[in-house]
């Protein structure tokens, strides 16, 4: 959950239940958001207590997966919102957050976070749905294309918006997450 602060600040708490293997009970493990003190948040392997805090809205698993797609929202200051794909994998009876299970170009990353104008919405959501795509036809993680108003203000985030009915996606190939541009979500499959 997230509760508002003075200044369209929030802050992030949270946690993570799961299954204790070894006397069949139940952990419940609370979070803490450090989202001020983590200097490069998208290049770090985290956890409970270095939490890079977001309202989670979307959990994703599909079969093959070793590891959980959080999908989420994160109030980041009076000018940009980000949306945020978070991996999570349980590691040794503990919640470890960021993996590199992406493929290029976000291969580097741990953790996927789009920047935007605090003006707008952007959509990113897991559409089940089998989506027709040039890799074939795959359920998918499909977002809004974000560009700056202007090309001068490239590098500002406060000035990206969605482009009009542009979207990309992510599909999981049975090992990554898939980037795959110019996703068109009206063409669905009918299997």
């Amino acid at each position: 959950w997230y509760v508002p602060l003075s200044g369209q600040r929030f802050h992030y708490s949270g946690f993570v239940q799961f299954p204790d293997e070894y006397s069949n009970t139940k952990k419940l493990l609370p979070l803490h958001d450090a989202t001020a003190d983590t200097d490069r948040f998208t290049a770090a392997e985290l956890n409970p207590d270095s939490w890079y805090g977001a309202f989670y809205y979307d959990i994703i698993q599909e079969p093959g997966m070793e590891h959980y797609i959080l999908l989420g929202w994160k109030g980041d200051n009076p000018q940009t919102r980000l949306r945020v794909i978070e991996p999570m994998i349980i590691n040794d009876d503990r919640p470890v957050f960021g993996s590199q299970v992406f493929g290029e170009p976000f291969d580097d990353e741990w953790r996927i976070v789009f920047e935007y104008s605090a003006r707008v919405s952007m959509s990113l959501l897991y559409e089940t749905e089998r989506i027709n795509s040039r890799a074939g036809s795959h359920p998918m993680i499909v977002f809004d294309r974000l560009e700056p108003a202007h090309a001068s203000l490239r590098g500002h985030y406060q000035f990206y918006k969605p482009e009009a009915n542009i979207f990309d996606g992510l599909y999981f190939d049975g090992n990554k997450w898939r980037f795959q541009p110019d996703v068109d979500i009206r063409m669905r499959n009918a299997e």
